[in-house]
């Protein structure tokens, strides 16, 4: 379907539009050989800086985490193919990122791209028939667009299939096609079972408001779009029991305004005039991950479906949402006992208390945090709530300090000195061995090849403002590369226990910690810890039925990004090195590992494999119901 009448790149915010033409607008920036010349340039020169540049080549653990990337290889084909756009071009490095499957190392095309993001009109969740006991995907709502959609493309009563089960998707099987769109589609994850449920909307627990819109059904620039105004195709058994099939097209809505094509491709450059704002991410959250979204803008429906009890216009009040999740299953027993943007707290019953911490980078900061825990767990104690669960479900990661404070608040034992701190280590290369050289000749501190950043694992202390650290080295050989690293080292959380609120006033007798696997980075890190060196049991929430799930992902070590290593090359003296990577010339984003972590536990196969391709199971695994699914706070 093609808007004619409309002209090309003209389009208002919150604007819903067809897919074509979007497809219109995102081809019309024509291809340039200067641009993918410095795109590359900047990443070939970036790469050999990833921590996992070899390693991914060949897969240590193929069966969990089967990966054969050859980036070398893979950007000179980029640098060789024809294009016909920019677009085309753009999409290609998309999906070299994707493959990594890391939800750190991530490209974000240029910002006028990311002013877009095509949509279907159904929200799916998959759940557990307690018939059959088999994963079946759901009709959950229909995003607040629907009726602009409904109008656009001529449809109507769309919402008559919230709460319907859908049988096929393009005529296979629903979760077959979920499965194989995660399995290459979603780049975040090694684990498929939390791509699988990245695909799927994902909604907060206990009253909380929002929902993460999945994957599949709210594309990004980090996930393929159609090629074309294509329609996907659902059998669907509605909640009555009839069979009916719905072909739905692609919509697109609009967040940024454009005049035309010529401001559009203006916009695709490097901080143009009258451009996008530079793209400000939270460093520990995968850009696959959209952000919530309040409940009010969705239709819903209730967790048990019944034709009565659908709900067909928007909420846009919490306690109307509360009276529609509670009718599937009853939550009001629920109580809470402090509830802040940091971190929260609940009595699920006499003897259980729930901990939320949605993130290691809170609101408020280091202080406010501390002092919320602190005051958390006083409420726990006073009233005798001994056995806990501590939810991670959603939390993208953040200080890693912090995540080391709540195992140290948690185990008291645990101390900055007593060796149980995540080692890490560097990969080399000619650029990084030449910033370590520099920072200490210069006397540069706070870099990441400046030696006194970090601890020796050896000796619990600063390195000495040296290159002992670099060279000559540590040897491995990973996806059949033999290569260097650093010493291992640590990272000093001195400040951050400090700061800390004191110790021992409560240990919980259990305690159990509860994630949906979408607990990345710092959260990894720290969930990894808690499981491997701990003991503390894990569940993994949702993903496939039969299947083991990590209850973490994407630990990687340390993200960081383009700009910040640029800055940081400049503190250091020598951004203009032949080897230095200079600034991309549009307005991407790229964000890497620079990095990595081992695993805590003593009794592993291979303990120099880093945590990344470690596939480590959950102890635990629970799949969703229609009504956990819809409230996360039923798992509890």
């Amino acid at each position: 379907m093609r808007a004619s009448s409309q002209q090309v790149c003209s389009f208002e915010v919150n604007q819903v539009v067809t897919l074509d033409s979007v497809l219109q607008c995102v081809q019309s920036v024509p291809f340039s050989e200067e641009v993918r010349t410095a795109t590359l340039d900047t990443m070939t020169r970036t790469f050999p800086l990833y921590a996992f540049f070899d390693i991914v080549q060949n897969s240590p653990d193929p069966i969990h985490f089967p990966m054969q990337v050859d980036l070398e290889a893979e950007l000179s084909r980029i640098g060789q193919k024809s294009y016909s756009s920019d677009w085309d071009f753009q999409q290609d490095l998309g999906a070299l990122f994707r493959s990594l499957n890391d939800g750190h190392t991530i490209y974000l095309l240029p910002s006028c791209y990311q002013s877009f993001s095509p949509f279907q009109p159904f929200i799916l969740i998959t759940v557990t028939d307690p018939a059959t006991n088999q994963d079946v995907v759901k009709i959950a709502g229909a995003p607040s667009s629907l009726a602009a959609y409904e109008k656009l493309f001529n449809q109507d009563n769309l919402d008559a299939a919230i709460g319907g089960t859908v049988l096929e998707i393009d005529g296979e099987p629903a979760v077959d096609h979920l499965l194989r769109f995660a399995n290459h589609s979603i780049g975040s994850s090694k684990d498929l079972n939390i791509r699988y449920n990245l695909a799927n909307t994902r909604f907060l627990p206990n009253n909380n408001n929002g929902y993460y819109p999945g994957a599949f059904q709210q594309r990004s620039v980090m996930n393929p779009w159609p090629a074309t105004q294509e329609t996907v195709t659902y059998r669907v058994r509605l909640a009555s029991g009839q069979e009916t099939t719905y072909q739905l097209p692609w919509g697109a809505e609009v967040s940024h305004a454009y005049t035309g094509t010529n401001q559009f491709a203006q916009t695709c450059m490097a901080n143009p005039a009258g451009a996008l704002n530079a793209v400000v991410r939270d460093p520990t959250a995968s850009a696959e991950v959209p952000q919530k979204i309040l409940l009010p803008e969705m239709r819903t429906m209730s967790p048990g479906h019944s034709a009565s009890s659908l709900v067909s216009q928007k909420l846009r009040d919490p306690a109307a949402l509360h009276a529609v999740r509670a009718s599937g299953a009853d939550t009001s027993d629920i109580t809470p006992l402090l509830v802040t943007p940091g971190i929260s707290f609940y009595q699920l019953n006499s003897s259980v208390g729930v901990v939320v911490i949605p993130s290691f980078e809170p609101a408020g900061g280091m202080f406010q945090f501390s002092a919320n825990l602190e005051k958390g767990f006083r409420l726990l104690k006073q009233k005798n709530l001994n056995h806990i669960i501590l939810d991670l479900s959603h939390n993208g990661g953040g200080n890693l300090c912090l995540g080391y404070t709540v195992i140290n608040f948690l185990f008291p034992d645990f101390t900055p000195l007593n060796g149980t701190y995540g080692n890490n280590d560097m990969i080399h290369s000619p650029l990084a061995a030449t910033l370590v050289k520099d920072s200490v000749s210069r006397g540069v501190q706070g870099t990441y090849w400046s030696p006194s950043t970090w601890h020796s694992s050896a000796t619990g202390q600063p390195f000495p403002d040296n290159t002992d650290w670099w060279f000559p080295g540590v040897t491995y050989t990973r996806g059949g590369i033999r290569n260097q690293y650093s010493e291992k080292f640590r990272d000093s959380c001195s400040f951050n226990f400090a700061l800390a609120p004191s110790q021992g006033q409560f240990t919980p007798e259990k305690l159990l910690v509860l994630t949906d696997g979408w607990c990345g980075s710092t959260c990894a890190v720290t969930t990894s810890h808690l499981q491997e060196f701990d003991n503390v049991h894990t569940v993994a929430v949702g993903g496939l039925s039969g299947q083991a799930m990590q209850p973490f992902t994407t630990p990687g070590g340390q993200v960081t990004n383009v700009p910040t290593v640029l800055q940081m090359i400049n503190s250091i003296g020598d951004s203009q090195l032949p080897i230095s990577p200079p600034g991309f010339i549009t307005s991407c984003y790229m964000g890497f590992t620079i990095r990595e972590i081992y695993p805590f536990g003593s009794q592993l196969p291979n303990p120099l494999v880093p945590l990344e391709f470690y596939f480590v199971p959950a102890t635990h695994r629970i799949q969703y119901t229609e009504a956990s699914a819809m409230n996360p706070a039923l798992v509890w």
